[in-house]
């Protein structure tokens, strides 16, 4: 489950002039995480995202002014129109102008999970606006204009989620049937009860619905050290995410708990709503995260980098669904 990294760093001497059309990038089937699009260049030109074709998508497109027309000792201007175009036809969302003192301008699309922003300018002065992004599975990313003109820089940094990883049971009646018969003190179906934490370092992903059940150590990912061979357990999630809820079904894992030398404390490797690993610690195989179960009843998850902890009540099968 390594995170996907994907960058491209185009520097102005590797550059030539292009008349029509920069393709930057391509969205691939997998989720995306995040990008990063920056693109510098001279005269009149645009960048497009969410590019189904050229009559679907959206554009930031910069066109450039003399302040003073009549005046060529005055500087430059450029007014930066974000459109979306749909089955040919153009509908302005804003639109704004900027001054700068050349016509080198920057076009930087920043986009992830949480939401997308355009930031405008010529190093000097910039401004940032909120724009759509939908990040369509095979839509292009491109940078376009009517005249030839010279990018003196382009970037372009991507970053796809992992691929959900599905517990050991292919069905909840299997999963079902396993935790009816454990003995196990941890493992069973978990409710959540309330939390206490820093919402400056995190927010809560749901109310989620939880299960616990104990696996081979053999079916930690393999960022996860697990030398001693301690007993290993899938958190698998049911449901109840908020956040970013369609990256989550029933019976994806959540995490993993592995056993302490510490009779019902535990390593937690815990994946957030968008599937990353939380709280690794340097070398990427041990974690900052722990978990402990009090009374075989309440299950605490603690994420101390974070400054915060989650509670879980156990629940009966037929109240964890």
């Amino acid at each position: 489950m390594t995170r996907k990294f994907i960058t491209t760093l185009l520097i102005a001497s590797f550059l030539q002039t292009f008349a029509d059309t920069l393709a930057i990038d391509t969205i691939k089937v997998q989720p995306l995480s995040e990008i990063d699009i920056h693109v510098r260049a001279t005269g009149d030109w645009s960048l497009a995202w969410d590019a189904t074709d050229d009559d679907n998508c959206l554009t930031a497109t910069v066109k450039g002014f003399r302040t003073q027309p009549e005046d060529y000792t005055f500087g430059m201007a450029s007014t930066v129109t974000i459109s979306r175009i749909t089955n040919g036809e153009s509908h302005e969302i804003a639109s704004q102008v900027i001054g700068h003192s050349d016509r080198q301008f920057s076009l930087r699309l920043s986009a992830d999970t949480y939401g997308a922003r355009l930031y405008c300018g010529d190093g000097e002065q910039f401004t940032a606006t909120d724009v759509p992004f939908e990040g369509i599975e095979g839509s292009r990313i491109y940078a376009k204009s009517d005249k030839k003109f010279v990018p003196t820089a382009v970037r372009n940094s991507a970053r796809y989620l992992d691929d959900a990883m599905h517990c050991r049971f292919s069905d909840t009646e299997l999963l079902d049937s396993h935790l009816a018969a454990s003995t196990d003190d941890i493992e069973g179906y978990w409710q959540y009860l309330d939390r206490n934490i820093n919402k400056k370092c995190c927010e809560i992903g749901g109310s989620y619905r939880l299960a616990i059940v104990k696996c081979n150590p053999s079916d930690l990912p393999a960022y996860i050290k697990n030398d001693s061979n301690r007993a290993v357990y899938q958190i698998v999630y049911l449901s109840g995410a908020t956040l970013h809820p369609h990256l989550w079904n029933a019976l994806d894992v959540k995490g993993w708990l592995v056993a302490t030398s510490f009779v019902s404390e535990y390593d937690l490797y815990w994946l957030d709503s968008t599937r990353r690993p939380t709280a690794m610690m340097p070398g990427g195989n041990t974690t900052e995260n722990s978990s402990s179960l009090t009374n075989n009843a309440l299950l605490t998850l603690r994420f101390p980098l974070l400054k915060s902890e989650i509670r879980f009540s156990r629940q009966h099968p037929a109240s964890a669904r």
